[in-house]
């Protein structure tokens, strides 16, 4: 994959990726992020720290970064991976906004009322551990979207790396992340209901936002964050999809450009004035009700057979998707997600409680949330995320020393 002919520019690049992680003078208390513009997990995090202008440096995350610095900092090859000033490693976009939340509390990214709370928590998962599928099915889903990602993801990951020879890494990552199609469930007999529901989504969130902002009122949230991530490094930017984004959700165009303009401070173009988050004792807008119709017909199945497979220390889930068999690799971070969002309903208090289990047996989410009881996950058993500790992101890792992820 060596190619002889090293240019003067290349050598600037390679000087700058290996001076990145260095903290200027001028921002000694600032974050590094290593990142991708085509995931969608940085992108979620990218909004979230310029939303609250917490101060942090982006940093390239080429394929030598991703298998050997990260790989030793966390165990395993993922991104994105921040450090905090003082070199502590964090990692996992969820629990990461939640630890940078409490340390940096203004503007607030997530509601106070417990009752919207959980309908915030809810989204937020639908959009990392759903989503990621309706995304990858964009990403991959055409020739003219394999050959353009193909090129972009081997062109982001050779930056700075002279010598390389673009084409062959480009093929080499055709290869490889066209397997996750299996991994996600993802088929030549799903591809037709995945398009719909990729226009089914934009056409709910597009009526949503004919009257709000963003999903849960005048302010953005770190739900509105995971979910703008997964649509803006994908199908927004897809050459295949980006039509279909624009006749089926302009206002979910709007949504998204402004999403990635917030904390402009310098150009300003984008929202800098926000109001208050929906009222829950005035009840839900219809809109996100049946965006939550959407979740319960989606999210739902897929995650409750994900945590279902790995209770049972079963490596292959399998669940009907709006009526669609679907086989997929069971995945311990979905587990662990699942159980999260059970434990939370369970926590509530009985008022809040009989608002949110009304809300979510209309929408149809249950009675199955609960079906099976808490389900367990010991993912995270005995480990503190997001700050990794020895270089254990999570258990996985001492189970599977190469195991690999995009979160």
């Amino acid at each position: 994959m060596s190619d002889p002919t090293v240019h003067a520019n290349d050598a600037r690049k390679a000087d700058e990726i290996a001076r990145q992680r260095d903290l200027p003078a001028d921002a000694p208390a600032a974050y590094r992020m290593w990142e991708d513009r085509t995931s969608p997990y940085s992108a979620k995090m990218r909004a979230f720290l310029r939303y609250k202008r917490i101060p942090y440096r982006r940093m390239r995350t080429t394929v030598a970064h991703y298998e050997q610095e990260i790989r030793r900092l966390v165990g395993f090859p993922i991104i994105p991976v921040v450090l905090a000033p003082d070199d502590t490693v964090l990692q996992d976009s969820t629990p990461m906004t939640r630890w940078l939340e409490a340390r940096h509390p203004e503007p607030a990214t997530l509601p106070p009322d417990p009752r919207l709370g959980f309908v915030h928590d809810l989204l937020e998962d639908f959009a990392d551990e759903y989503v990621i599928r309706l995304s990858m099915h964009c990403r991959w889903g055409s020739e003219q979207s394999r050959e353009t990602f193909g090129r972009r993801i081997a062109r982001y990951f050779t930056y700075g790396m002279p010598g390389v020879a673009l084409e062959a890494v480009t093929q080499v990552i055709r290869g490889r992340q066209t397997g996750f199609d299996a991994y996600l469930g993802i088929d030549d007999a799903v591809r037709p209901d995945l398009d719909r529901q990729v226009v089914e989504l934009l056409e709910l969130l597009d009526a949503h936002l004919a009257d709000l902002g963003y999903l849960l009122g005048e302010r953005p949230s770190v739900a509105d964050f995971a979910l703008a991530g997964q649509l803006w490094a994908h199908g927004f930017r897809d050459p295949h999809w980006t039509t279909a984004f624009e006749r089926h959700g302009p206002r979910v165009c709007d949504w998204l450009e402004e999403i990635e303009e917030l904390g402009d401070t310098q150009g300003a173009i984008g929202r800098t004035r926000f109001g208050d988050w929906l009222d829950p004792a005035a009840g839900l807008p219809a809109t996100l009700e049946r965006l939550l119709v959407f979740v319960a017909a989606t999210w739902l199945p897929w995650s409750r057979a994900s945590a279902l497979a790995d209770a049972a220390g079963e490596k292959t889930a399998r669940a009907a998707i709006r009526g669609v068999e679907t086989a997929y690799a069971t995945h311990p971070y979905r587990a662990w997600a699942w159980e999260q969002m059970q434990r939370a309903l369970v926590a509530l208090g009985a008022a809040d409680r009989a608002w949110v289990d009304d809300v979510l047996t209309r929408a149809g989410l249950l009675p199955d949330l609960l079906a099976d009881g808490v389900l367990h996950c010991d993912l995270y058993d005995g480990l503190t995320p997001p700050v990794i500790r020895d270089g254990v992101g999570d258990n996985r890792h001492r189970r599977r020393p190469r195991d690999a992820g995009t979160r």
